[in-house]
């Protein structure tokens, strides 16, 4: 059996030792010295936890080093020891009577631990891996009609999350037993920096994980690892239960409806990454009640890369369920207002995606991403597909892939960048039952480039928002340059204080898009209206070049300047 260490740790045993080397020093060729002591540095050694069976101790922690095999008891260990931890998982699948062990499923081929009562805080650097229970050689399980032991494996996810997810994770960490307290249950609370949280599925909570601000003592928590999980919402994979084979697609996938009561991931912390550019570090986060991850006031320099939010697969038959969460798929808000600089607690350079892990953020019940207050800033919203199913395509699986409001909201956030300066960093927006993307309050200096608003990746089919492709409310904003904002209700409203629907923009510069055409320019792709409506908002500059830079046709009108204050 091998499992994924946090880099940097060894692998022996729960140590702290000074080493010392002897040597002979010698400045002078010919001489001889006396030996001396040269001290290294110090090294903490890994301390490893199996949990060895489904229980849970009534629910009650357990002394440090009791020895009861519980994932509850590899916690209280690990929180114990002096050194990080590895949690590893090694539950067997058939009792000495050729019976299952309690908690293990034969028809789904998973471990399931129903929790009695909320885990313990994690206090000290950990990793979690459920990919070790069922990996390496699998573990052996004899079906009725198979004379042969089959073994179950977990499998880690393979595909980019813009075109799928495969995992296939055993261990199931349920909390829909625990019962109602004064304060909301959380699945892993995370109180330590550098820890790792991988490889399982999160249901049945009010909060899935949750990330601190500051450790027990006060230092504050950073480069925390949630990936390769299932939080909310999963898959299943039955099997035939007299021989234990695959069933047939589509019957071989089942999806189970067990979702967090209220977020899948809240981040108070600096540093934390969920998920990840590699495959197997991506999380489907769906079919919570509330949002899939939300960052709170004070947590920045987080990333969320690569991750499924609203929507889980296709799974291993080519099966994917829309599976939005409650609100927002991802909210991040700050607090505090400019009337007083001093109190404004800021929420800041946080990542939603890369041009290498871009996540898919669609059929959420709110806005896909929405930045909240005059601290929300320097936000990079990149590399996603936000309202669209995987693919960036049309929809392909069960139910509907726009968000429920806007694509990407942004209400009094300032310098926050949505795309980039590639096409690589340009999101793809479509189908979300708003606007594309949002601007309002006192949101200024952003800039929405690179992005596909309104067509599908390629920019070769068009998957329209429900209202503008870019609505903007307020002053000195960008859109532009290299956006294909196509077949919204409208392509781009500027709304200035006096318009059918006041904002305070003005001062906005719309340079070399492509309004409302394909993603080469060629076909017309027009938005149901006008290209451009720019309503009583003064200072707009609308720009391109004689070569073609900006092309704005297909339209009922091509650019509106609408009520007096349309000027200059």
């Amino acid at each position: 059996m091998f499992h994924t260490r946090v880099p940097g740790f060894g692998n022996t045993t729960n140590l702290n030792r000074k080493r010392l080397r002897r040597r002979l020093t010698s400045p002078v060729v010919g001489r001889r010295s006396r030996p001396s002591l040269e001290v290294l540095e110090t090294r903490q050694l890994l301390s490893t936890y199996a949990v060895t069976n489904t229980g849970d101790n009534l629910g009650i922690d357990p002394q440090p080093g009791a020895g009861t095999g519980t994932l509850r008891q590899a916690i209280v260990d690990a929180d114990a020891s002096s050194s990080p931890a590895d949690i590893v998982f090694n539950i067997p699948a058939m009792a000495p009577n050729d019976l299952p062990v309690p908690g293990f499923d034969p028809v789904t081929q998973d471990w399931t631990i129903t929790l009695n009562s909320p885990l313990p805080a994690i206090t000290d650097t950990v990793s979690i891996d459920g990919y070790t229970e069922a990996n390496g050689g699998g573990v052996p399980y004899l079906y009725p009609a198979n004379p042969d032991p089959v073994y179950i494996h977990s499998i880690p996810n393979t595909i980019d999350a813009k075109d799928g997810n495969n995992a296939e994770e055993r261990v199931i960490i349920d909390g829909s037993q625990i019962p109602p307290g004064p304060t909301p249950t959380i699945g892993f609370e995370l109180d330590a920096s550098h820890s790792l949280l991988r490889g399982l599925i999160i249901s049945g909570f009010s909060v899935g994980v949750s990330v601190s601000a500051f450790d027990t003592s006060l230092n504050p928590v950073v480069g925390d690892l949630i990936q390769g999980n299932t939080i909310g919402d999963y898959f299943t994979f039955p099997v035939d239960t007299d021989t234990g084979t695959a069933l047939q697609s589509p019957d071989n996938v089942e999806f189970v409806r067990a979702g967090n009561a209220q977020q899948g991931v809240v981040l108070n912390s600096s540093n934390t990454t969920v998920g990840g550019s590699n495959p197997q570090e991506n999380n489907i986060i769906c079919g919570n009640g509330a949002q899939g991850i939300l960052v709170q006031p004070g947590a920045s320099g987080n990333q969320i890369l690569g991750n499924q939010i609203g929507m889980a697969g296709p799974s291993i038959n080519g099966l994917y369920v829309q599976d939005g969460n409650g609100a927002e798929g991802v909210l991040i808000e700050s607090t505090g207002s400019l009337s007083d600089p001093q109190g404004i607690v800021y929420a800041s350079s946080n990542y939603v995606g890369s041009a290498t892990g871009g996540n898919v953020i669609s059929g959420n019940g709110g806005a896909g991403v929405q930045l909240v207050g005059v601290g929300a800033i320097r936000n990079l919203i990149q590399g996603n597909y936000i309202g669209v199913a995987p693919r960036g395509g049309y929809l392909f699986g069960t139910g509907d892939p726009g968000n429920g409001s806007d694509g990407v909201l942004i209400e009094d956030g300032s310098q926050n960048e949505i795309g980039g300066s590639s096409a690589a960093l340009g999101n793809t927006i479509d189908s979300n039952h708003g606007a594309g993307i949002y601007i309002t309050g006192l949101a200024t200096d952003n800039v929405a480039a690179n992005n596909m608003i309104g067509v599908t990746a390629d920019g070769s089919q068009v998957l329209g928002n429900w209202a503008e492709g870019v609505a903007v409310y307020s002053p000195s904003n960008t859109i532009g340059p290299g956006n294909v904002i196509s077949q919204n209700l409208l392509g781009i409203g500027i709304y200035g204080p006096d318009g059918s629907t006041p904002g305070t923009a003005s001062d906005i510069l719309v340079v070399d898009n492509l309004i409302g055409t394909d993603g080469t320019g060629e076909q017309g792709f027009g938005n149901a209206t006008e290209g451009v409506l720019i309503d009583n908002s003064s200072d707009n500059t609308i720009q391109g070049n004689a070569s073609g830079s900006q092309v704005i046709s297909g339209s009922q009108v091509g650019v509106e300047l609408n009520g007096a204050q349309s000027t200059g």
